[in-house]
């Protein structure tokens, strides 16, 4: 049997899936593991170090973690894949995806731990890191409003579309109250317009 990628990691995590999604893009096959951060914890350590998905194993058995340098890994030329670009060309443009990318990583990211303090216990709940987190979570996402109302789902989409769409997907399904489509919907208008596309309907996040 041919060797493929496996990658490891649920849908509903914001990092594997849009590694998935770039994979997808760039026409690369690959394999899952579709393992648990929480359920299957062990399994995942044997994956990554650090006990945390995405890994990316490649098909000579090497092994990449944490998702922006596996897209680096995917994109880079050197690697020799195809398939649109994900980063767009000039200095100017660069920049303003990168902005919107690591905006959209980090309000992933603080999606992501919200979950994960609403699993401890009532008792031990952090309130004052619960309300932080809250705040941080409402002011990413106005953020990505004002940046969504610019933005257009016709074409192909580049690294800050898939980090937002992946992010903003999640807090709908998971934080439905914080995400709010009502009061953000240029935001909503363009999540759902590319959740209906490829690549994101063959990754699409679990809804159950």
């Amino acid at each position: 049997r041919e060797a493929r990628m496996i990658l490891t990691g649920l849908y509903d995590s914001p990092f594997a899936r849009r590694v998935a999604l770039a994979l997808h893009i760039h026409g690369i096959p690959f394999e899952r593991a579709v393992l648990s951060v929480f359920g299957d914890f062990e399994a995942v350590m044997r994956a990554n170090p650090l006990g945390r998905a995405p890994a990316l194993q490649l098909d000579d058995g090497r092994v990449i973690s944490d998702s922006r340098a596996i897209i680096e890994w995917i994109e880079d030329p050197a690697a020799g894949f195809g398939g649109p670009r994900l980063a767009p060309e000039g200095a100017h443009a660069r920049f303003a995806m990168l902005e919107a990318e690591g905006l959209a990583i980090g309000l992933a990211d603080k999606a992501v731990a919200r979950s994960a303090e609403n699993r401890r216990p009532a008792q031990l709940q952090d309130r004052e890191q619960i309300l932080r987190l809250e705040k941080q979570l409402a002011s990413g996402l106005d953020w990505l409003e004002r940046w969504a109302d610019r933005r257009s789902t016709s074409g192909e989409p580049d690294r800050a579309d898939l980090a937002a769409v992946c992010a903003a997907t999640y807090l709908a399904h998971k934080w439905p109250g914080a995400y709010d489509a009502d009061a953000r919907p240029a935001l909503e208008h363009y999540r759902a317009g590319w959740e209906a596309r490829a690549p994101f309907a063959q990754a699409p996040f679990p809804v159950d």
